[in-house]
C-alpha cells in the first residue's frame, strides 16, 4: 500500500490487534461474534483504539475526516465492519476474505462497502457457516447475509466473489491487484 498511498497522496496506517501471551504474532481483533482469539476472550475494546487513533491522526496529520477508510484482511474484515457499524465516520470499508460479526449495524447510510472474498475459502466460506480449515471454532455468517444487512441499514455495498481464489491474501493477489483495486475504491467511487 505504501507506493499506492505516496503516488495517489494519501495517508496509510497499519494497526496492529492483540497478541497472545503463548502466540505474541498471532494478532487479534474482538470484532464481534465471538471473533477472535484473545481480543474477543479479553474482551479488548479494539473499536477505541482504532476511533482513538484516528481522531489522532485527523488532529495531528490533518487528514480529512470525510475521507477515512477502513481496509481489513480476515478478522481485521470483520474489525472494518465492526467498527463502521458502531461509530460510523467513515466513507467506506474494505474487507476482504471476513463478513459482518456483530448484529447491530447503523451508522452505515451511505458508506461505500466493497467485499472481496475468495469463493474457495475453507477457512471463512462465502457461504458461512463452520469452515473445515478454521482454527476459530466460530460460525461464520455469510456473504450475503452481510450484504444484506449493510444494504438495509443504508450502506452502498458491491460485493466481488473470486471464483479461483482462497482465503489467503497470497490466493487472493494472484487474481486482482489489491493495491489498485484500493486506490480505484478511494478514489473512483
Amino acid at each position: 500500500m505504501r507506493p499506492a498511498a505516496e503516488s495517489n497522496g494519501f495517508a496509510v496506517a497499519y494497526l496492529g490487534g492483540t497478541g497472545g501471551r503463548f502466540t505474541p504474532n498471532n494478532l487479534t481483533w474482538n470484532a464481534g461474534g465471538g471473533c477472535c482469539g484473545d481480543a474477543a476472550r479479553l474482551n479488548i475494546d479494539d473499536v477505541s483504539y482504532i476511533e482513538l487513533f484516528i481522531r489522532e491522526m485527523i488532529k495531528t496529520q490533518e487528514i480529512d475526516p470525510k475521507q477515512i477508510f477502513i481496509a481489513g484482511y480476515s478478522n481485521g474484515s470483520m474489525m472494518a465492519y465492526r467498527l463502521m457499524c458502531e461509530k460510523g465516520n467513515v466513507a467506506g470499508v474494505l474487507a476482504i476474505s471476513g463478513p459482518l460479526m456483530v448484529e447491530a449495524c447503523s451508522n452505515v447510510s451511505g458508506v461505500n462497502v466493497l467485499h472481496i472474498h475468495g469463493h474457495l475459502d475453507d477457512n471463512v466460506p462465502v457461504a458461512g457457516g463452520y469452515g473445515p480449515k478454521s482454527r476459530a471454532k466460530i460460525k461464520w455468517n455469510s456473504v450475503s447475509s452481510t450484504e444484506q444487512k449493510l444494504k438495509s441499514a443504508g450502506a452502498n455495498v458491491s460485493v466481488q466473489i473470486l471464483p479461483d481464489a482462497a482465503h489467503g491474501l497470497p490466493s487472493i493477489m494472484r487474481v486482482v491487484n489489491l493495491p489498485e483495486i484500493i486506490t480505484r475504491f478511494m478514489f473512483l467511487r
